[in-house]
């Protein structure tokens, strides 16, 4: 949690410091997703876009995570996506006794219809449906969320993503807060925190027992962009376990964390 904080901090700094101001580079801050967190921007009519990511957790989740999203812009305002997070299934024993059985698949399609669209501020509605195949849930779960943005300046932007995997009497609700803070030419800074406001998320590993957990993440962006394409590289520490709405909402399992690539390609 401290280097949480700190890289939080550091991002929230920089835009205070005369020195660092620097003209805006040709890429914008309008990336379509954070480390955990939805944006309100779409994929242009007719483009396609691929996010790889990798979290490789810590124990006791002792798991590493693959995640995959495919994007299509069908209009000027709405995208069509299949997004898929992947892990093994492990058992950690329980303090009191037993097994806590963790980790597992989920895939979901959804789309994202944005409701405004300027420089300074932006929302987008998102609906969708999750198939996940984990010892917790294993039933199609509907999934909604809500995501706006503020151009603080040209070098910061703020992301609010309250977002809700609606399963049967364990509804998880979390209200995502984030930022991109440009620190030098290609090279950003990201990060975003999920407070779970209800249902409960991961199991404690003393008792076994259903508690709630919060999860955050940052990471350095490096971004370029040509005349045809976006590439963006993401290296960042974190405890989400993916990036579908289900495991954007699930933390590792007792805390556990670590880090987070990812390569994405805009064309």
């Amino acid at each position: 949690m401290k280097r949480h904080t700190l890289i939080w901090g550091l991002g929230l700094l920089i835009p205070t410091f005369p020195s660092l101001a620097m003209d805006a580079p040709d890429d914008s801050l309008s990336s379509p997703a954070t480390v955990n967190l939805e944006t309100p921007f779409t994929t242009s009519p007719r483009a396609v876009a691929l996010h790889l990511g990798f979290r490789f957790l810590e124990g006791p989740e002792s798991i590493a995570f693959s995640s995959v999203t495919l994007r299509y812009g069908i209009s000027g305002n709405f995208e069509g996506a299949l997004r898929g997070s992947i892990g093994a299934t492990r058992d950690t024993p329980v303090t009191a006794g037993g097994v806590i059985s963790h980790g597992g698949n989920d895939l979901e399609i959804f789309g994202k219809y944005a409701l405004q669209q300027s420089k300074r501020t932006n929302l987008a509605v998102l609906a969708g449906v999750s198939f996940p195949s984990t010892p917790a849930q294993n039933r199609a779960v509907a999934t909604i969320g809500a995501s706006a943005s503020l151009l603080i300046n040209d070098r910061m932007m703020l992301f609010l993503n309250p977002r809700t995997t609606l399963q049967d009497k364990n509804a998880i609700v979390g209200i995502g807060v984030g930022t991109e803070t440009r620190i030098a030419g290609k090279l950003s800074l990201v990060g975003d925190w999920t407070g779970i406001t209800s249902g409960l998320n991961t199991r404690d590993t003393a008792n076994g027992n259903k508690i709630r957990r919060d999860i955050w993440g940052a990471a350095l962006r490096w971004k370029t962009r040509s005349d045809s394409s976006i590439v963006s590289l993401d290296l960042g520490y974190g405890n989400g376990t993916g990036s579908t709405t289900g495991f954007s909402l699930t933390p590792g399992l007792a805390g556990s964390s670590g880090f987070y690539i990812a390569l994405a390609v805009r064309r």
